[in-house]
């Protein structure tokens, strides 16, 4: 069943030309169930459901939110995703719900890390998968290493980013730029954040405390779901 305010947004559509198929699609109704609503014996709804439609997508809230963080803000292609999912409500109830997630992104503060010289680093690792000479698929990781001020980089190939992986292309990247930052800021990898704790501070892994502290830096942790708070790797 769908409210009264569809069943004439349904009617809308169809005057301004709009197919039935097309106008299912968006619904996530059957193409009969619209001819029937078109249709003059057919009639508008006279139960209202939205509160229940509605909280379909509310269970989506969290992943919404954190797709459009990324940067992700294209409706069909977020419904698709959550489709996927087990969303079966409509593409206009999606679109509603999305307009106030949308203002909320576009007035979210970026945190960017500009400093000095000698202050600030960003590091990172990239994935990728490689095809060997007997056509066989390897997967590789490039560990990524940028100071702030100067954008001088470090890159590292490396076949795992496990935590000794993790602190030798450090020890590289120290060596490649002739000292040790003071600050040095770092996505939500597991080898270095573990979470946060009650009161929303950063949990760092504890092995990889012990090897900041022995080469006197301090590790930094961007917000969750926030790539462009670390634009420089």
């Amino acid at each position: 069943m769908i409210t009264l305010d569809e069943y004439l947004e349904i009617k809308q559509l169809a005057h301004q030309g709009i197919s039935k198929s097309e106008i299912a699609r968006r619904f996530g109704i059957g193409r009969k169930t619209v001819r029937k609503y078109l249709s003059e014996a057919g009639g508008p709804p006279l139960v209202q459901k939205r509160p229940t439609r509605q909280s379909r997508v509310e269970q989506f809230e969290e992943y919404l939110r954190k797709r459009l963080a990324q940067g992700c803000t294209n409706g069909e292609v977020l419904l698709s995703e959550i489709q996927v999912q087990g969303y079966q409500g409509s593409y206009t109830i999606l679109k509603d719900f999305l307009r106030p997630l949308r203002q909320d992104e576009r007035w979210r503060t970026e945190i960017r890390w500009e400093a000095p010289p000698g202050q600030y680093a960003q590091a990172d690792w990239g994935h990728f998968t490689v095809q060997l000479p007997n056509h066989s698929l390897m997967k590789l990781y490039a560990f990524v290493f940028i100071l702030v001020y100067s954008r001088v980089t470090y890159v590292e190939w490396t076949s795992g980013t496990g935590m000794a992986t993790l602190e030798r292309s450090h020890e590289y990247a120290f060596g490649y730029i002739g000292g040790v930052l003071r600050y040095i800021v770092y996505d939500r990898m597991k080898t270095v954040v573990l979470g946060e704790d009650e009161r929303g501070q950063i949990r760092f892994h504890p092995a990889f405390l012990d090897f900041a502290q022995y080469y006197g830096f301090t590790p930094k942790a961007t917000p969750p779901y926030w790539p462009r708070g670390k634009g420089k790797v």
